[in-house]
């Protein structure tokens, strides 16, 4: 019996557009705080809309002020990030 041959596959150079690298933590973070801004202005012109025809809008203006409160330690967050990789 002969050695079994070690047959080595490269990659399809094609298939490599496709694989992405896993975001970093700061890309996560901007894109939360990116989605949180836009979830936040569409919540504010609805709920504009919203009074302007005489609805209660008390409950979504306490969700939006949550919301607003993430938006702003995801930013903090960011903002802290950045800092720290500046020092480097």
């Amino acid at each position: 019996m002969g050695k079994a041959k070690q047959v080595v596959v490269e990659p399809d150079p094609r298939q490599q557009s496709f694989i992405q690298p896993e975001p970093t933590l700061l890309q996560k973070l901007t894109a939360k705080r990116d989605e949180l801004a836009g979830r936040l202005d569409n919540g504010a012109a609805r709920i504009e809309e919203a009074r302007a025809k005489g609805k209660d809008v008390q409950e979504w203006e306490d969700y939006w002020i949550r919301l607003l409160r993430h938006y702003e330690d995801v930013r903090d967050r960011v903002i802290e990030i950045e800092k720290e990789a500046g020092k480097a």
